[in-house]
């Protein structure tokens, strides 16, 4: 989902603090291992779109489009601009849920 700041925070809140860092922890790796995107695209041209989550909206989106193409540079934007403005509105309603 990407917001790693945010998830952290609020799962800690939550569930506690273990939960937080794993929330935390889960989406840092997920952001580093979007800069391994030469590799990422060899498995599959969607794996840095999914990688990138959020951060597709602004700061990854040049890289990963580099590496997709632009057609699906355009679901790159769509895809981080849809997490971004969901995100804050889903975690609670999941966390509410769970």
């Amino acid at each position: 989902m990407s917001y790693y700041s945010i998830t952290g925070a609020f799962m800690t809140e939550a569930y506690g603090l273990e939960v937080g860092a794993y929330g935390f922890l889960v989406n840092v790796m997920r952001e580093f291992l979007t800069v391994l995107m030469p590799v990422l695209v060899k498995i599959s041209k969607g794996s840095p779109i999914a990688g990138g989550a959020a951060g597709n909206m602004d700061t990854m989106l040049a890289p990963v489009t580099k590496f997709v193409g632009v057609r699906l540079g355009l679901v790159t934007l769509v895809t981080g601009t849809v997490l971004t403005f969901v995100v804050p509105f889903l975690l609670p309603l999941m966390a509410a849920v769970g």
